[in-house]
């Protein structure tokens, strides 16, 4: 083991960095989308939609550098308004950045979509080097709650409340939040943050994001890449969970009296178990290989009946069973250099 202990010291500075990497990245999107700077001149233009729609029609929106919030209502209708806000030192400056910006609508089939476009928006800001100019672009939606919706944002917050039909999420460079959510195509968050509330048997990929699901059930499929601080709570009514991990610090924290068996595999990383259920561990067998040390191990729990499979596979990281502090979650470890499990 302590060959394993010098490995990981030397290895623990480049986790650490990466994971600091994710919190900077974090802060800076956070404090772009709260603090955008305005300016003196200002131009709008709005564009408001509405589409008499049947259950099976789908919303598609995709957009960039504004907020997508969506509202449900108990009509056979979608409507989506688009408020589209430039401000500028110039007057001049404004007007050409608005006139850049389009949000087109269309209708096929049964997939309605609105799209975001900015054209040769680097050309404007190449004008003048003391231009300074900020936008947004942000779309309200009412729909229905069971018809099937899409969005991919770039850099603004999405807001999704309960919702019970298909949905295909994709948040970069912000926010994420959604209520419980029973019929997942897909979930991708990256460089941002996840508040996530019930995910019920879906694929889902977070990377270089902090992320909270309040609640995972049915059969879920979950990959995390450079998450700095992940909180899951392993609901009762799950069935099964597929967790991959790389750089990545997660808590798995059962709910009630989980039947779950514990699958967990780590690689060059650290585990910890603060619940009751008991753990069989390699982790402290003798390693008396210099040349060759041991970098993997294993971990196997039942609770109860362990009808529940929970597989978890974690690379350079750390997996935190039951209740885990702020101390926990953080990316450095103070004073551990090996394996721990609760036997």
């Amino acid at each position: 083991m302590k060959k394993m202990s010098r490995a990981f010291k030397i290895l623990l500075p480049l986790i650490v960095l990466l994971q600091s990497s994710v919190f900077a990245q974090d802060n800076e999107n956070e404090n772009r989308n709260k603090n955008k700077k305005k300016y003196e001149f200002v131009k709008t233009k709005a564009v408001n939609k509405s589409y008499n729609v049947s259950s099976s029609d789908k919303l598609n929106i995709q957009n960039s550098f504004g907020s997508v919030e969506v509202t449900t209502w108990d009509r056979n209708e979608i409507k989506v308004d688009v408020n589209v806000e430039v401000t500028a030192n110039t007057e001049a400056l404004a007007q050409k950045i608005i006139d850049r910006i389009s949000v087109s609508d269309s209708r096929s089939g049964k997939d309605i979509s609105f799209k975001t476009d900015m054209k040769d928006m680097n050309e404007s800001k190449r004008d003048n080097k003391d231009d300074k100019s900020s936008m947004e672009i942000n779309h309200t939606i009412s729909m229905p709650a069971g018809n099937p919706l899409s969005i991919r944002n770039e850099f603004g917050s999405t807001k999704v409340p309960d919702f019970r039909g298909e949905v295909d999420l994709t948040s970069k460079f912000s926010s994420l939040t959604t209520g419980n959510l029973t019929n997942i195509k897909g979930i991708n968050v990256e460089f941002g943050k996840a508040n996530l509330a019930n995910i019920t048997s879906a694929p889902v990929n977070i990377k270089f994001s902090k992320a909270t699901i309040a609640k995972l059930s049915g059969s879920v499929k979950l990959n995390l890449e450079f998450c700095s601080n992940v909180r899951l709570s392993l609901d009762n009514n799950l069935n099964s969970l597929d967790l991959k991990t790389s750089y990545s610090t997660v808590n798995l924290k059962p709910l009630g009296d989980l039947q779950a068996s514990y699958n967990i595999s780590t690689s060059f990383g650290s585990f910890k178990n603060t619940t009751n259920v008991k753990f069989d561990s390699d982790a402290d067998e003798k390693d008396d290989n210099r040349y060759n040390p041991k970098f993997d191990f294993q971990y196997n729990g039942k609770n109860g009946s362990g009808s529940i499979p929970v597989k978890v596979k974690s690379s350079f990281g750390k997996i935190i069973v039951g209740e885990a502090s702020e101390e926990d979650m953080k990316g450095k470890e103070k004073n551990k250099t090996k394996d721990k499990s609760r036997t």
